[in-house]
């Protein structure tokens, strides 16, 4: 495990994008055999916004001088402090989720970003007009959302459309 910078030292990042990842740990870089798609995996205790790991990855793309152009994923994972409660990271993170559906399905990503949602305990209860988006898409972002709260989040939750 080493500090961001330590590990992408000449990155160059707008100033509020680099301020965000100083404390940022890496925790392993991986590759596949053709070193066409790398994965580097972080950790933090503050959140960030998707917005900024998707300028890092475009950053680090750029960076990259391997001859052929390198996909590149960046993996979070949270240690946040007590105040992040489902709900409260539900309200400080759903616009960055918006985005992220959005990568997959403009429609879904926009329908999220306006779905009425809350948490009844360890549930999220999601309005969504179904009819708008493909049922296979409404399935895939219930089953994304429970691997993000779990793995990236350390919450486990279910999720229920309506």
């Amino acid at each position: 495990m080493k500090k961001f910078f330590d590990v992408f030292q000449n990155l160059k990042l707008k100033d509020d994008i680099k301020a965000l990842f100083e404390d940022v740990t890496v925790i392993k870089i991986t590759t596949n055999r053709d070193h066409t798609k790398m994965r580097v995996y972080i950790e933090s205790s503050r959140l960030i916004e998707k917005s900024a790991i998707y300028d890092v990855k475009k950053a680090i793309e750029k960076s990259l001088m391997t001859g052929k152009h390198m996909e590149v994923q960046i993996i979070e994972k949270y240690n946040l402090s007590s105040q992040y409660t489902r709900e409260y990271l539900l309200e400080e993170y759903k616009e960055s989720l918006a985005m992220e559906f959005g990568e997959k399905s403009h429609s879904l990503g926009v329908n999220f970003k306006k779905a009425p949602m809350h948490f009844d305990g360890d549930k999220l209860e999601i309005s969504f007009i179904k009819s708008i988006v493909a049922e296979s898409k409404v399935n895939e972002m219930v089953e994304d959302l429970k691997h993000i709260f779990a793995e990236r989040f350390g919450m486990p939750i279910e999720v229920e459309v309506f």
